[in-house]
């Protein structure tokens, strides 16, 4: 058994020695060399050479106040240090020193003085840090300190200012005196409850908010505030609270911005949402009414041709006569409703010119009382002065029918219905929805009833298609939202006024037109309409509907005509070319499967240019128009028509 032997503490000392060493060593953080007594190098570990540029071989024995810039060498700076390290027995502090490629850095340096056993100086261990980033980052943090002080007390727009824990104002921004109205001098000291309604003191709304900052960190609330003078106005408020790093609460910082002038616009704005909204989805239902109504026109056109097709093979004493005729009525009333949905989609086919709104309420009056009956009394008052204006009179005619017979309903045991016309001038300021181009000269039609009235919530919606208030098969809906139409349609503008028990008044404000041009007397216009029946040309009909194709083909042999037929654009080429330059006139439909029906007469037309075309289609001007098929100067004829429209238009354009 080996006997343990007494360690030999100098070789333990060289083992934590060299320990020591390889510690130092390792370290490249921070540069750490020792000094001898008169300042000059003896050690150097990496980080040294890491911080100043330096290898061992190249600074070791050299003075360390190589490592200090030419002002501290000149104050003579760095044997000063050594001297304080002596004297205190630690020197530190932050400065600049020098690069080995001349460069500056910031750094933390401490010397300290080294003994032997015999209090014997040997020499300085140095230890230096590279601070310069975090210098620049406390120079950024000073600088952004000032620049926020600076900018608390520059901004205008927002009270900023601080509370101490209990709620006093502690401090006071140029902003707060703005929006507050009280000097700092007024206000510091006080509680920030002053700012508060009565209402809002008495049930405790300021201690709550603190109480809420206080355990929530922070909280944001929107409400009333009252300034200096007493007046009221809408804040944004911002409560924070402020904690020391030992997460003590030292107060509160206190954000309040004037959000009156906000809130007044917000309100505008829903107003104006609620306005968009409503526009848009009439316009996305407009859109769905033409698109049916292209598809019903082309269904009526079939019918309309087979009853009149029908109709000469039955005598009057056929009971068959009357089913003919009932078919007829049907579709009469089917193509009314066409036109509604179409008016109320902004997308009828109209054929406006300059014409006197008086005229056409004298025309109608007596139609308008029979359509309300007896219990109603009709009055007009009409501006004999009033200017024209351009529109088709037809829709005047369905705006004025679709408001009496409302204002009929409106007055179940009777009362007085009264229309009105003037010249009116709108301005911007105008309560008008529509108009867009203001301020303009107008001619108003004022339609006024005696009836039950509306209430707010019914008067916000009658515009709405298939809105009603009425009994189940009492009405459609459509007629207010086809007056609306129209009126959009002609650039016009609408307002209601309307009080429960008392009436309703609409009033119609349409862009004043020049003055009325001559036009063909009667007498002419019923020539021109007896010349019109009838022809010997050849024809091209192209339809992709064999049906209105058959009874428009069949229609146009009655009156004479001979005819070509195609179902679409390839053989209606084919029959163009083996005609040889006969064909007078093309009629064809436009929104056609493969080549559309503008296509097909541009092409024809090049091959020919005496040919005439005539359009003819289901769909609305507004949807054709967005293809770029229709303009002002091309010839349409609105589907269904029967066999005298037809022949008319077709000798129309023949003649033109």
């Amino acid at each position: 058994m080996k006997t343990p032997t007494t360690p030999d503490p100098s070789q333990h000392l060289i083992a934590s020695k060299h320990r020591i060493e390889l510690l130092v060593e390792a370290v490249t953080d921070y540069a750490i060399f020792m000094l001898d007594p008169k300042g000059f190098v003896e050690t150097w570990n990496p980080g040294a050479q890491r911080s100043k540029g330096y290898t061992a071989s190249e600074i070791i024995g050299k003075h360390f106040s190589v490592f200090y810039p030419p002002e501290d060498i000149a104050t003579g700076k760095p044997g000063r240090e050594l001297k304080q390290a002596i004297e205190v027995g630690r020197f530190e502090e932050e400065g600049w020193r020098i690069r080995k490629d001349g460069s500056r850095f910031w750094a933390n340096v401490v010397i300290t003085p080294v003994y032997n056993e015999s209090r014997v100086l040997q020499g300085f261990a140095k230890v230096t840090r590279d601070f310069t980033e975090r210098r620049k980052a406390d120079l950024t943090l000073r600088q952004s300190e000032e620049r926020f002080r600076l900018l608390v007390q520059a901004v205008k727009d927002y009270a900023i200012f601080m509370l101490d824990p209990k709620g006093n104002v502690v401090s006071w921004n140029e902003g707060a005196q703005r929006a507050k109205g009280y000097l700092a001098s007024e206000i510091v000291g006080q509680n920030f409850s002053k700012f508060y309604t009565p209402e809002d003191i008495a049930s405790g709304v300021p201690e709550e908010l603190i109480r809420q900052a206080t355990e929530r960190g922070r909280i944001e609330i929107e409400g009333w505030r009252i300034r200096k003078d007493g007046t009221r106005f809408w804040a944004d408020v911002i409560l924070t609270a402020v904690r020391d790093e030992a997460g003590t609460l030292i107060g509160f910082a206190k954000v309040t911005r004037d959000m009156t002038e906000r809130r007044q616009n917000e309100e505008v704005l829903r107003t104006k949402q609620t306005e968009i909204n409503q526009l848009q989805k009439m316009e996305a239902l407009g859109r769905l009414a033409g698109g049916i109504a292209h598809d019903f026109n082309n269904l009526l056109a079939g019918i309309v041709g087979c009853a009149e097709a029908i109709g000469p093979a039955f005598t009057n004493d056929n009971p068959a006569q009357e089913d003919v005729v009932a078919i007829q009525k049907a579709c009469e009333r089917g193509r009314q409703l066409i036109q509604q949905l179409m008016a109320f989609s902004r997308r009828q086919v109209a054929a406006p010119k300059i014409i006197h709104l008086n005229d056409v309420i004298q025309g109608m009056t007596q139609l308008l009382q029979r359509a309300v009956g007896s219990a109603v009394q009709i009055a007009t008052e009409l501006d004999p002065h009033l200017s024209a204006i351009r529109m088709d009179a037809s829709q005047v005619e369905q705006i004025l029918m679709n408001l009496a017979l409302n204002a009929r309903d409106a007055m179940p045991i009777g009362g007085r219905l009264t229309i009105k016309t003037a010249n009116t001038w709108l301005d911007e300021t105008s309560a008008v929805d529509g108009l867009p181009d203001r301020p303009c000269k107008t001619v108003e039609l004022i339609v006024q009833d005696t009836g039950t009235g509306m209430s707010k919530d019914v008067l916000a919606k009658i515009f709405e298609p298939f809105y009603t208030t009425k009994e189940p098969a009492k009405g459609t809906g459509l007629g207010l939202s086809t007056v609306y139409g129209i009126i959009q349609q002609n650039k016009g503008g609408i307002s209601v006024y309307s009080v429960p028990a008392i009436g309703t008044t609409f009033k119609i404000f349409l862009p004043v037109q020049g003055p009325l041009p001559g036009g063909p007397s009667p007498e002419s216009e019923k020539s021109a309409e007896t010349s019109a029946m009838r022809g010997a040309e050849l024809l091209l009909v192209v339809e992709d509907d064999p049906l209105v194709l058959r009874n428009t083909v069949r229609a146009l042999h009655q009156k004479g005509y001979s005819v070509l037929s195609a179902t679409n654009a390839d053989e209606a080429v084919e029959s163009f070319r083996k005609a040889r330059g006969k064909i007078r006139l093309l009629l064809t439909d436009i929104m056609m499967p493969g080549k559309n029906g503008k296509e097909l007469a541009d092409q024809l037309v090049a091959e020919d240019p005496t040919l005439k075309v005539l359009f003819m289609s289901g769909f609305p001007a507004e949807i054709i128009a967005d293809h770029g098929i229709i303009q002002e100067s091309v010839s349409l004829l609105e589907k269904p028509f029967n066999s005298i429209s037809l022949a008319m238009k077709i000798r129309e354009v023949l003649d033109s």
